[in-house]
């Protein structure tokens, strides 16, 4: 990646940053700014959908207590109306400019890599959080119970690469830094996007940890969480999805095999069927 720290600052090669109401480009400039220690930070990758950008930040603001808690948005090739909106963002924001598309994976692995918090909450540009009042208790949902170390990560919605084999989808899911160091990130042989919350969360569970639905695991693909999701508008719309997604469900299969068992299992967990249940 672009990004690497030097004597607290940050160093960004192809890479902007942009802080409110300042515009930044370039490494001398991004030198001079030094971010405070955080509790959380929020990553946001983003790419065409800035529509529902804008409602996403609408919705944090809402129901986010900040102090402990930043944001940081992570513009995968940004529009220029993006760019000036994004000047004018709170204290509390903080946005990245990659000057071209690098894709989802590395995106969001670029946000976490300059992001600040002791854990890293990844959320999608294509939701909202659901107006719970503004006390933080999403924030908390997902965050509080990775004190227990042997979780690795929590998120709002699960779901099954083969029997035995569950996920969490990272529209919307958290960690601990150190969680995120130790895995390596995101494995951007992903990228441009699709797969990689899989594969993060099956190999954290074969190191022995333990990832965790929130607030409580569900029988079927659907969620509790004070959460909204679109889909398939933070990386959806390239022309070669079907490709990259194929592709890399082929990575996956060499990775974690799985029988024509396990394949059923899944599309059943995904439609709600009762009958997967009989393989847990």
């Amino acid at each position: 990646m672009d990004v690497w720290g030097s004597s607290g600052g940050l160093l960004f090669g192809m890479i902007g940053i942009v802080l409110p109401s300042t515009f930044l480009f370039g490494m001398n400039a991004a030198t001079s700014y030094v971010s405070l220690p955080m509790k959380n930070s929020i990553v946001i990758p983003t790419y065409t959908n800035f529509d529902g950008l804008k409602t996403c930040i609408d919705s944090i603001s809402k129901t986010t207590t900040f102090g402990e808690t930043d944001v940081w948005i992570v513009f995968n090739g940004a529009p220029p109306e993006a760019l000036s909106w994004a000047e004018k963002l709170p204290i509390d924001f903080h946005a990245i400019v990659c000057r071209e598309p690098l894709g989802f994976t590395r995106a969001a692995n670029i946000g976490m890599v300059a992001s600040k918090g002791e854990n890293i909450i990844l959320l999608n540009d294509d939701t909202a959080i659901l107006d719970w009042g503004k006390d933080n208790k999403w924030v908390r949902m997902l965050v509080e119970p990775l004190k227990d170390e042997s979780v690795a990560v929590t998120g709002s919605t699960m779901d099954y690469w083969a029997r035995n084999k569950p996920f969490l989808v990272f529209f919307c899911a958290a960690m601990r830094r150190a969680m995120a160091k130790e895995m390596g990130y995101l494995d951007e042989a992903f990228n441009p996007g699709a797969g990689e919350d899989a594969d993060f969360c099956l190999k954290a569970q074969e190191k022995g940890y333990k990832i965790l639905q929130v607030p409580e695991q569900m029988t079927k693909w659907e969620t509790r969480f004070p959460i909204w999701h679109v889909g398939h508008k933070t990386c959806g719309d390239l022309a070669s999805w079907d490709q990259v997604s194929e592709r890399n469900t082929r990575l996956l299969e060499s990775r974690y095999p799985r029988t024509d068992e396990d394949r059923i299992f899944q599309v059943n967990f995904s439609k709600g069927l009762q009958n997967y249940d009989l393989w847990t």
